[in-house]
């Protein structure tokens, strides 16, 4: 497969002899091309501390935050729903991952000792 090179290095379309707009008056003619299109990063939000607080006490209380909860939330900590949401997918995605990491840890420990006795 060969990469279209009117693909941007995100897979967004950027600009194309396509993306024209072709305007004709009475025997001149006269392109304009749109200009192409850019992406747009989002901004990173940067939360404060007492957001930061507020949002884990929240999360120690429940993982998952739906529905007007999370719209009350988000008024209170004067965030977007958006924001608040996200937040909430990424702080569960830490919270697995340090939780399987304990595992690991607790199972290869267990190992250890067990070898260890087996040594004896």
């Amino acid at each position: 497969i060969t990469p279209n090179p009117h693909w941007g290095n995100r897979g967004h379309f950027t600009s194309s002899p396509l993306a024209t707009n072709d305007v004709t008056a009475r025997g001149n003619d006269v392109t304009h091309t749109s200009p192409p299109l850019v992406d747009k990063k989002r901004m990173r939000t940067i939360f404060t501390s007492d957001q930061l607080e507020k949002l884990e006490d929240e999360f120690t209380r429940q993982h998952y935050m739906v529905g007007s909860e999370r719209y009350f939330l988000a008024k209170r900590l004067n965030l977007s729903e958006t924001q608040v949401k996200v937040w909430f997918q990424n702080r569960r995605i830490k919270w697995r991952k340090r939780r399987h990491q304990v595992t690991d840890q607790s199972n290869f420990n267990v190992l250890k000792l067990a070898g260890s006795l087996d040594n004896r």
